[in-house]
């Protein structure tokens, strides 16, 4: 039995040794021709006897297979594709959509956005996903020094993107670490609601909590009309500081 063992060839467990740990499972034979007796299929079974368990067969993986649904593909086009696939895309993107199409972990999906950012891509980090953001050379922005309780937060948000804003940060200035900004990209009221489902639903706090309800809100619109519209908008709800 241990020269069995050793050489890899069990008497009752169709197994071929590959190397000191690792076996491979010979196919079954079913309904094979010369198995069929008096019109009954005599199907072969697999006896593993005493054989212990730590010599339990493993299906190994070859170093040059791939597993299912991964694309082989080097760091270098693998970029390039994702950099395509954000382009291409009208809402943001979650890691774990990305990584799916193209095969790989969203972990290695995290890396190379880093990479990305690095070349001066400007990716941005949404709670809904990554999005590719292209200013427009047409459009103005105007940042916001708003203060609001987090029961107001939606109507905050409804108010700029109902009059033409989009919301495209959230930023505090802390104390000790200093400006913190966070990514939006809010543009309607859908947005909006998908925002505020996730504070509530997670049951986090607000960055603005951080600072005695005091944050900025980066505005992008179509003319600085629409800005001055949003801006009055917010004063006369009085969410607007001074």
């Amino acid at each position: 039995m241990a020269d069995s063992r050793r050489n890899g060839t069990f008497r009752n467990t169709p197994f071929l040794r590959l190397d000191t740990k690792t076996y491979l499972r010979l196919p079954r034979e079913r309904n094979r021709p010369e198995t069929r007796t008096g019109g009954r299929c005599l199907r072969r079974r697999f006896f593993y006897g005493h054989t212990p368990h730590r010599l339990a067969p493993t299906t190994p993986l070859c170093y040059n297979q791939s597993k299912k649904g991964e694309i082989n593909m080097d760091g270098e086009n693998r970029r390039k594709t994702l950099l395509d696939l954000l382009a291409a895309a009208e809402e943001p993107l979650s890691g774990s959509a990305l990584a799916k199409k193209l095969g790989v972990s969203r972990q290695v999906i995290v890396q190379d956005i880093a990479l990305l950012r690095a070349t001066n891509r400007d990716i941005l980090s949404t709670a809904r996903g990554y999005l590719l953001y292209t200013p427009h050379s047409t459009r103005r922005n105007r940042c916001f020094m708003v203060s609001h309780t987090t029961e107001q937060i939606a109507d905050e948000l409804n108010t700029i993107v109902d009059l033409g804003g989009k919301v495209l940060d959230v930023i505090v200035t802390h104390p000790i670490y200093g400006s913190i900004t966070v990514n939006l990209i809010i543009s309607n009221r859908r947005d909006v609601q998908e925002f505020v489902h996730k504070i509530e639903t997670k049951q986090t706090k607000p960055l603005k909590e951080l600072t005695d309800d005091i944050h900025y809100h980066t505005v992008e619109a179509e003319s600085e009309e629409v800005l001055d519209a949003i801006e009055k908008a917010l004063a006369e709800k009085k969410y607007l500081l001074s």
